[in-house]
């Protein structure tokens, strides 16, 4: 979920969002929930065992105005217990790097990192393509496109093209989220030179994953996550698998969706500007044959607040978050 100056708009955002102050949180108790230190806004994470062991990959940047700066893939080792800053190199001079959405593919038996990384200040919000060595990144491409205007995620195709979503018309445009406008995108990259806009008007699409040829997205503001058929570099019959609240980033469980949710809008609002205010992470696993929604995770903010992304590694479930320096680890069953 994209964040863009924070604390302005929590005014009116407080107003416009009272009538969600109803959502009920799912009970759950957790026993087995662990803290893992990391860097600020550890927002996306994936799995990585291209160098023959396993590893998580985050995603980090700092979103808050009050923390330095910071903006960095980190690894974490589970077996070991650690982590540290994966190092890159072969970067242009002068890259700004402010991670985001991430999604590892491989291609042509090649394993790569894709990363959306934000130049607010330039406008510019380019996918960039490393390659994935054992102890770093190796720069290998950068994608950019006036289409690009305010990506959140990517889902990568094995021949090297892609969909990402723009969870707005315009970078951080406060009003779109607010009143819950249907202006976001889905990007489609041909892997050569074209890129199109193969569907619009969705409400703050920020989480989107692909399965053979079943692309799914979730739309926050909409509360939904679609379900299309990608074919033939189109997507076609629409239709919503499952409705939650708050919908986020999309990670598999075998054939099935996990599933970050934001449930209480009015305490998500108040956490963007003060850590102080806790925000409920709920995590579900969505069924992708029937739709049906199974509880996985469910905290009022104490555990971890705004969580924003579910991986599966080594039957424990890893939870990322938008904003503070830690993720968290919990048994699957």
């Amino acid at each position: 979920m994209s964040i863009n100056n924070p604390i302005k708009i929590v005014g009116i955002a407080t107003m416009l969002f009272l009538f969600n102050f109803c959502t009920s949180l799912p009970q759950m108790s957790h026993k087995d929930v662990h803290s893992i230190p990391s860097g600020y806004g550890p927002e996306d994470i994936v799995a990585d065992n291209s160098a023959g062991y396993e590893r998580l990959l985050i995603s980090c940047t700092a979103r808050r105005t009050d923390t330095e700066a910071y903006g960095e893939i980190e690894e974490y080792y589970p077996d070991q217990q650690s982590h540290r800053i994966l190092k890159r190199k072969g970067e242009p001079e002068g890259l700004l790097f402010k991670p985001h959405g991430i999604y590892l593919a491989r291609i042509d038996n090649i394993p790569y990192l894709y990363v959306i990384s934000h130049n607010d200040e330039d406008h510019q919000h380019p996918v960039i393509r490393y390659m994935i060595e054992e102890n770093q990144l190796v720069f290998n491409k950068l994608y950019s496109s006036p289409l690009l205007v305010s990506p959140n995620a990517i889902t990568v195709f094995n021949n090297g093209s892609f969909l990402v979503c723009n969870d707005a018309s315009k970078r951080g445009s406060r009003m779109e989220q607010i009143l819950g406008l249907k202006k976001g995108s889905i990007v489609y990259y041909d892997g050569a030179d074209d890129w199109t806009i193969v569907a619009d008007k969705l409400g703050m699409p920020a989480g989107i994953n692909h399965l053979n040829n079943t692309v799914y997205v979730s739309a926050a503001t909409e509360n939904k996550i679609y379900q299309y058929r990608f074919w033939d570099g189109q997507l076609s019959e629409k239709r919503v698998l499952c409705e939650a609240k708050g919908p986020d980033n999309i990670r598999f469980s075998d054939q099935d969706l996990l599933v970050a949710c934001h449930l209480k809008t009015m305490k998500f609002v108040k956490h963007i500007s003060d850590s102080e205010n806790p925000s409920p992470t709920v995590i579900y696993l969505c069924e992708s044959s029937t739709g049906s929604l199974n509880l996985v995770f469910s905290n009022d903010g104490t555990l971890i607040s705004a969580g924003s992304v579910a991986v599966e590694l080594q039957n424990k479930i890893y939870i990322g978050q938008i904003f503070e320096s830690f993720i968290v680890s919990m048994n699957k069953d």
